[in-house]
């Protein structure tokens, strides 16, 4: 982490220089919408754009050194984006965990240097958005209105880099997140929307 976070707020745009600001500035490339601070200074941003729709792999297989979480409630707490999708990709290839790969592989077009460092969310990021609808809807609407981005699709869940244990399997399930809805835990192989977080 860069610790510019600690210059920032929930809900501004993230720019190509790590610093943040409410709304686009000459010579500044928005490159994303910061969704989180941690108490170190450590930030998240979210994309300006969706990566597409898809499945997260792996089904029936458990990846051994990502966490797996059995409740709502202890997913929530799970903020290592880029320690999980690390994870992920190290364990297999992008045909087996399209997903991840995904977001590692993306990089806005007017910053192909950030390719690598893009990660697939924790649930814990979603669910630290949840108060912040107004804000990061206004930022996103910015954003795309600027053609830097896309605005949310609403009724799409979205992957998180949460691994769900259950019962039944532990190696079938992962935590998604639903905009204005709540979160849920969907089979690997049910295809759902991407979008990638960037630390900073």
């Amino acid at each position: 982490c860069t610790g510019y976070a600690k210059n920032c707020t929930i809900g501004q745009i993230l720019n190509s220089d790590g610093t943040c600001t409410t709304d686009k500035v000459s010579g500044k490339t928005p490159i994303g919408v910061v969704v989180y601070i941690g108490s170190d200074n450590c930030g998240q941003a979210l994309a300006l754009k969706d990566l597409g729709n898809m499945e997260w792999g792996g089904y029936g297989t458990d990846i051994p050194d990502l966490p797996n979480y059995t409740s709502v409630s202890a997913a929530e707490q799970d903020f290592d984006s880029c320690g999980n999708t690390q994870k992920i990709i190290k364990f297999g290839s992008a045909n087996k965990y399209p997903a991840a790969w995904a977001a590692v592989n993306y990089a806005p077009s007017s910053v192909p240097a950030t390719k690598g460092k893009w990660c697939l969310p924790a649930l814990g990021i979603f669910n630290n958005m949840m108060p912040y609808e107004d804000e990061l809807n206004t930022a996103f609407s910015k954003a795309a209105s600027l053609n830097f981005g896309s605005s949310w699709d609403s009724d799409s869940m979205y992957w998180s880099s949460t691994e769900k244990l259950s019962e039944n399997t532990s190696s079938g399930l992962v935590w998604t997140w639903r905009r204005y809805y709540a979160f849920y835990y969907r089979d690997k192989r049910n295809p759902q929307n991407i979008r990638a977080v960037i630390e900073f």
